[in-house]
């Protein structure tokens, strides 16, 4: 950045606001997302061409209209919408502002990486701001053939046709990273309690809109909290405990929801006749088709970049990053729905948010090899590796462009 770049606000009470002119750029580009996908969720909302077997349809129209009574956070926000005008304009102003939300918050968890790291001198603050937009199509690199699946059937980061994944994804990444504040605390001495109650109040909002993240950190808090046990031996096991205890106790409101829900949604259907159940059962896994080229191919991306920067790994918050991708995978792989809830799919939003998050983790680790050569090997491999990168990079982001078009086009999600 050059000097001259930056515009300086001041007020006369000393409060600064550094403006750069990619920041115009940017705020353009979240405008024009905004927009967009207004009009994306204006056609999945009315059923545009017919092809669109939506989730936002049944949440925004079909669930208010049929006056069905949920307890769930989304359907309870949805019926407000729809009851304040009955037509569904708020609804689809919110699912827009969600998207343009999230990419502002994607913009602050890579740069709190990059900070963290202390790379943030290296790493231009356009380059973040280009991947908090990247972010929301870094996903399943289109291969004819070989994969051609761009949505279905892949290890995918990102569900345009599910408002509840959208809302989840939203306030489980500002969860993670304060559970990674309040977690960096700890390793230097002290739990930040500012920082254990942005978790604890984050993590149930987003738990609100689908509990699947936080049984990804549920798990993820057991390896974690378990291995910083053994790893600390003997000395200071009590103090050690204590604080993992009262880290771990910033889950217990969305542990609480979710045996609530969990009543509300399963058990009370049973007085009707209706046998709802969550079981262990991993076929859905066994006969996936063509299982290791939706991984490899899904999140081609977070495999480059952690092969070539493995040692990121001995950064806990990176580490995080692996185990919620971990946990989420299975999440997936072991529980099931039967009933008539059998098709939700909603453990299969551990995966996908674990795809997401990682890929955030490795948008941060990517940045600093293409630009800090303190964090990766300057040797003379550094080009051929950040060059297999840049490919994969670029085939993710341009199928997924071709997926949202086919989505914003009137082709169904399916495809």
């Amino acid at each position: 950045m050059s000097k001259k770049e930056p515009r300086l606000l001041q007020n006369k009470k000393s409060f600064n606001l550094t403006l750069y002119g990619t920041d115009f750029a940017w705020a353009a580009a979240i405008t024009a997302i905004f927009v967009v996908t207004i009009e994306l969720f204006y056609r999945m909302i009315v059923d545009y061409n017919g092809k669109y077997t939506s989730d936002v349809r049944y949440y925004v129209v079909e669930t208010p209209v049929s006056g069905e009574q949920h307890d769930r956070l989304i359907t309870i926000l949805f019926q407000w919408f729809y009851d304040i005008n009955h037509n569904t304009l708020e609804a689809n102003l919110y699912l827009a502002a969600v998207i343009a939300a999230l990419v502002i918050v994607n913009f602050a968890a890579i740069r709190y990486f990059i900070n963290d790291d202390g790379a943030e001198a290296s790493v231009p603050r356009y380059a973040i701001q280009l991947f908090s937009v990247l972010m929301l199509f870094i996903g399943p690199m289109y291969v004819p053939v070989v994969h051609e699946f761009v949505f279905r059937k892949s290890f995918a980061s990102f569900a345009w046709h599910s408002p509840t994944q959208q809302s989840m994804t939203l306030f489980a990444v500002i969860a993670a990273v304060c559970f990674m504040k309040m977690y960096s605390g700890y390793e230097s001495g002290k739990v930040s309690a500012s920082w254990w109650a942005a978790t604890a109040v984050t993590t149930l909002i987003a738990t609100g809109f689908k509990p699947s993240y936080t049984i990804s950190l549920c798990l993820t808090i057991v390896v974690m909290f378990i291995a910083d046990l053994i790893k600390g031996g003997r000395e200071g096991f009590v103090k050690r405990l204590g604080q993992l205890f009262i880290m771990g106790c910033a889950a217990v409101p969305s542990g609480l929801y979710m045996i609530w829900l969990h009543t509300r949604e399963f058990e009370e259907g049973t007085q009707f006749g209706e046998e709802h159940k969550v079981v262990l059962d991993l076929a859905h896994v066994i006969y996936y088709e063509h299982l290791w080229a939706a991984v490899i191919f899904g999140i081609a991306f977070p495999i480059a970049v952690f092969c070539i920067m493995h040692s990121k790994f001995r950064d806990s918050k990176y580490r995080f990053s692996l185990y919620i991708f971990v946990m989420g995978v299975l999440q997936w792989a072991l529980f099931d729905e039967t009933g008539t809830r059998g098709n939700f799919g909603n453990f299969t939003w551990g995966r996908l948010f674990g795809c997401y998050f990682i890929t955030l983790a490795a948008s941060a680790a990517a940045l600093e090899l293409f630009y800090d050569k303190k964090s990766s090997d300057s040797g003379s491999h550094r080009k051929i590796r950040i060059a297999v990168v840049s490919v994969i990079l670029c085939w993710s982001v341009l199928s997924q462009l071709y997926y949202f078009w086919l989505v914003l086009s009137g082709r169904g999600y399916y495809n």
